[in-house]
């Protein structure tokens, strides 16, 4: 299907955008969602993206998914902690401008110059506004996305400090559509209701009772694990919330939410857990697509 004009332009055929949602090594996820949408020719037009979503958008949008991909799983969870530049804590604990150089060459330079349309989401720390940042410098647009309040310091941006944008959405789904897409899968690790649109059955809820016999083993965890799941816990009631008001289209849910922010010593793990989602809801995906006159291929 195609749209028609009145004007006499040559129509513009149906968009298929991506948006991908955060959290830490989880986001990764999305790197293997991408490869398998990749490999069935379902190739996005358009990509947003969210914290660690972001950068996994900009590499996509930059053609280096596969670089990003091998500079990820070459980390240590050490060796990311080092890369994220650990700061006095005025602030937040890092600066993660050693991480943004990092993945430099895998993200592009300008947003403008990169093969596809795309966004970062951050939120601004002052007034609470959400800020798509599609123009401009790539690293700057990522670091701010990915800048949870108490773990990494803000981002100043044209004289406003932005931090994470999973502070207002979580999944940019308005992003993505702000961008030109017409059908926009989500790609989140966060826990959902059960009665969304999903490509995957989601994981069986735990019971009190299965709960309370590992109490005595369960450990909040240090600083960091506390913050990163605050943050979560915050994220998918917002989700939840924006999603009921402007649902995607799709949602690919990848089975990583249990790994932590800084597990990089994980992220085959989390990669492959999103190549298993997409493989999962490709079938549904297509028949979706299909109903809604769009070509599964394009």
């Amino acid at each position: 299907m195609v749209e028609s004009t009145e004007d006499g332009q040559e129509p513009r055929p149906p968009c298929i955008g991506v948006a991908l949602g955060g959290g830490g090594t989880a986001g990764l996820s999305a790197v293997g969602v991408l490869h398998e949408l990749r490999a069935a020719g379902i190739v996005p037009g358009v990509v947003a993206g969210t914290s660690a979503g972001a950068g996994v958008g900009a590499a996509f949008a930059a053609g280096e998914l596969e670089l990003f991909e091998h500079l990820m799983t070459g980390l240590t969870s050490r060796q990311a902690l080092a890369y994220f530049d650990p700061t006095w804590p005025r602030q937040g604990l890092f600066q993660a401008q050693k991480a943004i150089e990092l993945i430099r060459p895998a993200i592009g330079e300008r947003i403008e110059d990169l093969l596809r349309p795309f966004a970062a989401v951050a939120a601004d720390l002052d007034s609470g506004e959400e800020v798509i940042l599609d123009h401009g410098p790539v690293t700057t647009a990522v670091r701010a996305s990915m800048a949870i309040p108490g773990i990494f310091t803000p981002q100043l941006w044209n004289g406003r400090w932005l931090v994470d944008g999973g502070l207002v959405e979580p999944v940019p789904v308005d992003a993505a559509r702000a961008l030109g897409a017409d059908f926009v899968i989500a790609v989140t690790t966060l826990p959902l209701a059960d009665t969304l649109a999903t490509g995957r059955r989601l994981p069986r809820t735990r019971t009190a009772n299965e709960c309370s016999e590992d109490s005595a083993h369960a450990e909040a965890g240090g600083i960091l694990d506390i913050l990163a799941k605050s943050s979560r816990l915050i994220q998918s009631q917002i989700a939840r919330a924006r999603f009921r008001l402007d649902p995607p289209d799709f949602i690919v849910q990848p089975e990583a939410g249990q790994i932590g922010l800084f597990e990089f010593h994980r992220a085959r793990e989390a990669i492959e857990s999103g190549r298993s989602a997409a493989r999962d809801a490709l079938p549904q995906l297509v028949e979706t697509l299909r109903s809604r006159g769009l070509s599964p291929t394009r």
